[in-house]
């Protein structure tokens, strides 16, 4: 954290009385994140596998024979060669490591730090899809992933229990969204809230002389510019 501290006083640079003040660090931070599309069948990476449900699919809509909901990428409800074109624009992309399952998972709560932003889902023109967002601070002992679910497209805001280094990713909600990379690196953010500032103003006692003036005991104006207050990484 960095804080810039600018003082303005009458003729006033430092004094005797301390006043302390306790700035809280901004809370509300923007994620906003694309799960790349192109995972026909579900492993987390774009390969041969999914050129091949996408042929075998081509032209298909559904009713018929060759119907593969999964090589539906862009949601449109039917096979064609602008699905193919997602799997090769996006052919070897690997996503990012779920966390691991056996830790224990909490509903986000509905206070504290705020995690704010949205979820795209890359060339879907579909209907709207649940979302899962989980979160993970790295230096918490009890090792709890926060989780909520949210509407791909719309913004969410995700609550998280204390300041801390955390680690958020996001997936399909539904084990059948098999379209999108689960957690890729775009999904990953570090959120480090800085500690509060302890600011300390200095004032005169009565009488006291400052630049050849006798100045009187009275209110003196303070502002202060406190700047880069969190430490956001990803």
């Amino acid at each position: 954290m960095s804080c810039n501290l600018r003082f303005y006083t009458p003729l006033i640079a430092w004094a005797v009385v301390s006043l302390c003040l306790l700035v809280s660090p901004l809370q509300a931070q923007d994620l906003h994140i694309t799960l790349l599309n192109g995972d026909c069948e579900g492993d987390n990476e774009v390969t041969l596998s999914d050129f091949g449900i996408v042929v075998s699919a081509m032209g298909s809509v559904p009713g018929d024979p060759n119907w593969d909901p999964r090589a539906d990428l862009d949601g449109d409800g039917e096979v064609t060669l602008f699905d193919f074109g997602i799997v090769e624009r996006n052919f070897g992309q690997v996503g990012a490591e779920p966390f691991d399952p056996t830790l224990p998972r909490l509903p986000a709560p509905s206070e504290g730090y705020a995690l704010q932003g949205s979820v795209e889902l890359q060339d879907w023109v579909g209907e709207p899809q649940p979302v899962r967002i989980e979160a993970l601070r790295e230096d918490d002992p009890d090792q709890i992933v926060y989780w909520t679910e949210v509407q791909s497209g719309e913004p969410f805001t995700l609550h998280l229990p204390r300041s801390g280094l955390w680690w958020v990713k996001v997936s399909g909600a539904q084990q059948s969204q098999a379209r999108h990379l689960r957690g890729q690196s775009a999904a990953k953010r570090f959120y480090l809230p800085g500690d509060p500032i302890q600011a300390f103003f200095i004032t005169p006692r009565e009488g006291q002389a400052f630049a050849d003036a006798a100045l009187e005991d009275a209110p003196i104006g303070v502002s202060v510019y406190a700047h880069d207050y969190d430490d956001v990484f990803f």
